[in-house]
Order: structure tokens, then sequence, then C-alpha cells
């Protein structure tokens, strides 16, 4: 069912900040309880843009833990149980009162970590909606945290330069993630902002959720 659809037919909501460890991105959603954590999984991996190509696992504060799925169409190769109770709980029984917390592993050659916090119900909130949108995108296959970061210092730094200096300018997480020799200001500038409330909201809404 697509997101925008069930929005118009939702009544209730709860509120998740989405928080992607070891950078300062979060995102903070309203979603209604009774969509399964795999419908979570998808939306947490589109709101910072990954295109979900790799394995994941989500574990909960208590150690409840899913198995381990791949999010690309057709594949059956994971590891543990297809039908794990994990995945099709609604996120409302998953994380039942304010405070409670997951963590949703993605790409573990990476290391990415997205932080699950379900916070105080708004219920005034509209359903598949983001209210808040802090810091920027991942970027897929770069290394995780350790590595996006120095693929947005080396672009900051890009930018500051001069354009004698730009024409110099070598690094080669920029080659590899943007080829640097096409780099544009335009394109700079754009990278470097942080995505907005309506952005990720489009994303979250163009998902296709089976509910």
């Amino acid at each position: 069912m697509n997101a925008k659809k069930q929005a118009a037919t939702a009544s209730e909501t709860l509120i998740l900040k989405l928080a992607l460890r070891y950078t300062d991105s979060e995102r903070v959603v309203a979603l209604p309880p009774s969509i399964t954590v795999e419908a979570l999984l998808a939306i947490a991996l589109s709101v910072f843009d990954f295109l979900g190509g790799h394995l994941s696992k989500i574990t909960r504060k208590d150690g409840w833990t899913s198995t381990v799925r791949p999010d690309f169409d057709g594949s059956d190769d994971f590891e543990g149980d297809k039908d794990d109770a994990v995945w099709p709980t609604s996120i409302g029984d998953f994380l039942p009162v304010r405070g409670a917390k997951a963590t949703i592993d993605y790409d573990f050659g990476d290391g990415w970590e997205i932080v699950v916090t379900r916070m105080a119900d708004k219920a005034t909130a509209v359903p598949f909606t983001c209210i808040k949108s802090q810091g920027l995108d991942a970027i897929e296959d770069c290394g995780g945290p350790g590595g996006l970061a120095e693929v947005y210092g080396d672009l900051a730094d890009w930018l500051a330069a001069s354009k004698k200096e730009r024409a110099e300018f070598e690094s080669e997480s920029l080659d590899w993630a943007f080829e640097l020799a096409s780099l544009t200001e335009e394109k700079a500038r754009a990278l470097l902002a942080p995505p907005s409330s309506e952005e990720i909201t489009r994303r979250i809404g163009n998902l296709k959720l089976e509910i």
C-alpha cells in the first residue's frame, strides 16, 4: 500500500526519532503504530537516502533481535528464519512505550547504525510525515560514518577553495563519490545542504509499503 494512501485513513500516530549513529543526522517521523517493523526498516533507510542493497537486522534494547535479511528484491540469501517474529510485529508493539529503543544495523561491513527511539505521542501529527530533519544524508558504500565524514569534509574544503585551488584539488573520496573533475559549485552546495522535512516526507510517501 502506498504510504500516502494509508495516511488518509490512519487515525493514530506515534513519533519516532531516527538517529544515524556517529553523525549529527537525525529524522523525527510520525507513523501509524500498526505498520510493521519491516516497513519501519524501509522508512529508516529511505530517510537517510540509503539504497537498501545490503543486509540489515534490528535489535531492541532488551535484546530481542531479528534475523538478518536482504533489502534487495527477489533474494533468499539471508541468515535465519524468513518468518521470524520481529519483522511482522507492529511498531506499536515492538516499541510499546515512550523511551523504547532499537538499533538497525545496515551494511555490516561499513557499520551503519540507526538508533530508533519512541518519543512522546503527538495526536495532531499527520502519519507518514517528517516532523524534523537535521544533518546530511548518508552515502552508500563510502566506508561508514568515518568515510562519510571524510567525503563531506573534502567537499567543504573544495567549496571553500579558490578556482585555481579547485583545479589542483586532490581527493580520493571525491573522485570516488562524485567524480571530482565534473563537480560543480551548485552540486557541492546542494550536497552539503541538509534535506528538508518536506523532502523526507516525500521519500516516505514514495515507498510502497506492505502494511
